[in-house]
Formats: structure tokens, C-alpha cells, sequence
């Protein structure tokens, strides 16, 4: 999803910060909420089959990432399948996304594996969580497991606040990391 995209959606404005994917969103807002019979509309339509627009998509040959999450990486490589393997470099491998903290209480769960670690530590990095900066949560990873996950308040936080998630590899080891899985939990108590 393009950063700013559900901002987008949820203000009816058009907060998408790559220019090329901006205007793109302009084109498909005109063919889908403009007036039907609208000049405009009808050459947009015409214009989008034709493949008038389609510079707009092209991704640059540098780019070294699939789509912006706004996660970032370092200390490894995309796979062909979508997972992130690290090289064995000390530090965070992904970090991110500095968005707004929800309210309400959240899962995160990071799904990895181990690929290499030479030197048989018992704990191979950390998951966690932070706002502004500050950790609030975290849970180390072990050769043992295939997922951790952390259970997170937001209550009581300020919607200006920035939340992050990161993923730690101590020295040595290479971690293939799968996916990260967020979901809010249901605090009903029907």
C-alpha cells in the first residue's frame, strides 16, 4: 500500500507522498467517483485501457524494495519469495514504521527462522516494540522458535505518538525473517 494511501481514503483528500502513484490516484478517483457522463471521465477511461498512464506504475530499476511499508532494512537481502535474510551483521535488520499509535490492544508477531548460528547462542536477537524511541515490549528470539509474539497497550499514549516495531541480530547469526503479523485484540468482555 502506498504511504499515505489510508490517510487518502479515510480524509477523501489525496495524501500520497510518491508524486507518479499521487497522480495515478488522481486519474482512478476521476473514472471512479466523477459524473458519469463527464468529459473528462470518458477520456480517462479511454486513456487507462490504452495504457496512456502506465509510466506512472514503472518501478525504477534501483529500487530494492517490493513496495513502501515504510519498514526499513539493512544487514541483508530480499529473497525471491518475499523473506528477508540477514547476513550476519550485528544490529536491527528492520525497523519502523514511525506511524501514529493506535488505541486499543495489539499482537505483533514476527515469524522467522534461523539459518545460520555459528556461534550456538542460546538467544539470536529481539523483537520488539517501541514508541518515540522508547521500548515498551520486548521478547528475544532463540534457535528453538519459529514466532514470538508481543502483546501491546497503546492506551493512554498521544495520537502524535510515533510507534515502531524492530527486529535485533546479534553478531553472527542470519535470520530468515518471514512476516510480521499485527491484529488488534478483542477486549470485549460479552
Amino acid at each position: 500500500m502506498p504511504k499515505g494511501y489510508a490517510e487518502s481514503v479515510q480524509n477523501d483528500t489525496n495524501e500520497i507522498i510518491d508524486p507518479n502513484i499521487r497522480q495515478y490516484y488522481e486519474i482512478i478517483k476521476l473514472i471512479t467517483r466523477g459524473d458519469l457522463f463527464d468529459i473528462e471521465r470518458l477520456k480517462a477511461i479511454v486513456d487507462i485501457n490504452l495504457g496512456k498512464y502506465n509510466y506512472l506504475l514503472e518501478v525504477d530499476e534501483n529500487t530494492k524494495h517490493f513496495y513502501d511499508t515504510g519498514i526499513s532494512v539493512a544487514n541483508g537481502r530480499f529473497e525471491a519469495d518475499g523473506t528477508y535474510v540477514t547476513d550476519g551483521t550485528e544490529g536491527f535488520a528492520t525497523w519502523g514504521p514511525y506511524t501514529a499509535v493506535p488505541e486499543g490492544t495489539y499482537q505483533f508477531t514476527l515469524n522467522y527462522e534461523v539459518m545460520s548460528n555459528p556461534n550456538e547462542l542460546q538467544q539470536v536477537g529481539e523483537f520488539d516494540v517501541a514508541v518515540d524511541a522508547q521500548r515498551i515490549a520486548v521478547v528475544p528470539l532463540t534457535p528453538g522458535e519459529q514466532s514470538v509474539t508481543l502483546e501491546v497497550d497503546f492506551d493512554g499514549y498521544a495520537s502524535t505518538s510515533q510507534l515502531e516495531y524492530r527486529t535485533y541480530v546479534f553478531n553472527g547469526v542470519q535470520l530468515k525473517l518471514k512476516s510480521i503479523e499485527i491484529q488488534m485484540v478483542n477486549t470485549d468482555e460479552n
